[in-house]
């Protein structure tokens, strides 16, 4: 089953170069150069073997000492979930699938100092239709795994779309989450919690927002001040959704002030689906759906930078703006004090789903 080239891949491509920046679409609100859809396909996942095996969710890491690429993908299949990884190395034809664990939704990191990755998930250890948050390390090379270990489970309460990041200055991952409450259906909260670089949960998570049903949150760490920032879509005063975020301590993922999170974008019509990345330096990069004022349904992807304190820097920037649909938005920034920034999204065609790109800096 050939898979169109995912977005976790193609922003990981863009970022270490192996797709030309002049290969992004052309917007006038990140000034990018002319250019067209990225290509060509590349099929990551085996083939099928049953109707019932489909693959979702990648997620991709890049190790900057072996200069190699990490994938991974799930898999539905009989025991509800498979995650496999792809890894090719710098060395032509050099490359490895292999099943990494039992789970779905995987997130990844890699971290420089001990050369390897923490891979997370979602996993339903006593099949009793609620996941838990699971982590496995992989060695750099992926020549041979940990043992998975539980990072947090609760009474009436699912997950979703884990995400992790590596914490360069203090060797240790944090891991963010979003709980559904079963007993309503509805999303509850963000959550997080720190994860050493063996595999050892180090605190009680911390609870980062509870307040109007947030949902698809998203992370980067920025070691210039060993902070996170967590980005998330809230449920406004109305029937509309925004984008809100709030900064963590390093040393203890604690809220800093503001408590409770501050706003990004807060306009009458929805947005979703949030993602953020940093320069390592002063900036980051926030992009999200954003439905464009109309009859129905037209969702295009805009972006706000942001100083380290969370104050805007400049205004909202329009990425992707068409009749048709810009959705699942994607960021990446090369570190730097310089403004550079590839974000990469899927726009709906005629004739299916592309991946469209740009750049600005």
């Amino acid at each position: 089953m050939h898979k169109r080239l995912s977005l976790a891949l193609a922003v990981l491509l863009l970022s270490i170069g192996v797709l030309s920046s002049a290969q992004a679409r052309p917007r006038e609100g990140l000034g990018a150069a002319p250019g067209s859809v990225l290509g060509p396909e590349i099929q990551l996942s085996r083939q099928s073997t049953d109707p019932g095996e489909d693959w979702y969710g990648p997620a991709a890491a890049y190790n900057s000492l072996r200069h190699s690429q990490i994938v991974f993908t799930h898999a539905h299949s009989a025991t509800g979930g498979d995650i496999y990884g792809y890894y090719w190395s710098a060395a032509p034809n050099d490359w490895a699938w292999f099943w990494a664990k039992y789970g779905v939704q995987p997130a990844v990191a890699y971290n420089r100092t001990e050369d390897d990755f923490l891979l997370v998930s979602l996993y339903d250890s006593d099949q009793d239709g609620r996941y838990e948050i699971w982590g496995m390390i992989i060695q750099g090379d992926a020549h041979a795994t940990g043992a998975s270990f539980l990072i947090f489970q609760w009474p009436d309460r699912s997950f979703s779309s884990p995400r992790v990041v590596w914490n360069s200055f203090r060797n240790e991952y944090l891991v963010l989450w979003n709980a559904v409450d079963t007993t309503t259906g509805l999303p509850n909260d963000v959550a997080a919690a720190r994860v050493s670089a063996g595999g050892t949960v180090l605190s009680a998570p911390h609870v980062i927002a509870d307040a109007g049903t947030p949902h698809q949150a998203d992370v980067a760490y920025n070691p210039a001040v060993d902070e996170y920032l967590v980005v998330w879509r809230r449920l406004a005063s109305g029937a509309d959704w925004d984008i809100y975020a709030a900064r963590l301590r390093g040393s203890d993922a604690a809220l800093l002030s503001p408590q409770g999170g501050f706003t990004i974008s807060a306009p009458s019509e929805d947005q979703r689906s949030p993602a953020v990345t940093t320069n390592q330096q002063g900036h980051y990069m926030v992009v999200w759906e954003y439905a464009y004022p109309g009859p129905c349904c037209d969702w295009d992807i805009r972006g706000q930078e942001l100083d380290v304190a969370g104050a805007p820097v400049g205004g909202i920037v329009i990425v992707a703006q068409t009749t048709d649909d810009e959705t699942n938005p994607r960021v990446v920034a090369r570190p730097g004090p310089q403004r550079d920034y590839v974000a990469v999204w899927q726009k709906g065609a005629m004739l299916g789903s592309e991946i469209w790109a740009s750049r600005w800096g």
